[in-house]
């Protein structure tokens, strides 16, 4: 495709791209492309990730970490929304007005109120502090109410052991996060993500490369920008 037609499907989904913005996406999704392994075509590769950006405004930069490559069942290529990609588009909806999230060790107090984001207070910072028990997120949402979801200790181990080596490092309490962060966007974001969605299969599924292929890594997880991170943090294995 050429840039115009780029710029006519931005047009098509009420948003403005300039050929100087597509060649600095075509850069970042060289960069992806070259990182995930994926043996694909990558002219046709190029072609769906530009489509992608054109139709939904959320870049492939890695420095911005909205969007991921996976395959599914029959090996074939799909584009996912990373967390923060579910929260850029939560916030740009208004399903949401703000959010934050915790991990709760042991010794951390929590309250929870409706009308103002939970009192969290926390014994220290260090992520040594206690055994993990939790984690929790909450938003405010545009009627002026304050929701919060949990993520329990059964939960969280039980995703860690199916999960990369980041949950074993000081990193775990962000791992907490993003889990607690999930469960919240499944059930606030429901119409940001069914658009985003609706939008893919609408202008960018002609364009996907459709073909069988070896998937990378194993069934259980993906590959996106070079980092392999396990399926439970994908927005669709959270569903209740």
């Amino acid at each position: 495709m050429k840039a115009s037609q780029y710029i006519q499907l931005a047009i098509a989904n009420n948003r403005q791209v300039t050929v100087p913005e597509i060649n600095i996406e075509k850069m970042h999704i060289q960069y992806v492309i070259d990182e995930s392994g994926f043996d694909l075509p990558r002219d046709q590769l190029e072609a769906y990730m530009l489509s992608v950006y054109a139709a939904t405004g959320l870049s492939w930069s890695p420095g911005e970490n909205l969007l991921y490559l996976a395959l599914n069942d029959e090996g074939q290529i799909e584009t996912k929304l990373t967390y923060i990609g579910g929260l850029d588009l939560a916030l740009q909806s208004g399903e949401i007005q703000a959010y934050q999230a915790w991990a709760i060790r042991e010794g951390d107090s929590i309250r929870v109120f409706n009308d103002r984001m939970p009192l969290v207070s926390l014994v220290g910072l260090s992520p040594k502090r206690g055994e993990l028990r939790g984690g929790i997120a909450s938003a405010l949402l545009p009627s002026g109410e304050y929701v919060s979801f949990e993520i329990d200790q059964i939960e969280l181990e039980s995703v860690a052991e199916n999960g990369s080596e980041v949950w074993q490092s000081i990193y775990v309490d962000e791992m907490v996060k993003k889990q607690a962060l999930w469960r919240l966007l499944n059930h606030v974001a429901i119409t940001a993500f069914d658009g985003f969605y609706n939008t893919l299969t609408a202008h960018c599924e002609a364009l996907r490369p459709i073909r069988k292929i070896e998937a990378p890594t194993k069934k259980t997880k993906f590959m996106a920008a070079g980092v392999v991170e396990t399926s439970a943090c994908r927005f669709d294995a959270l569903f209740d």
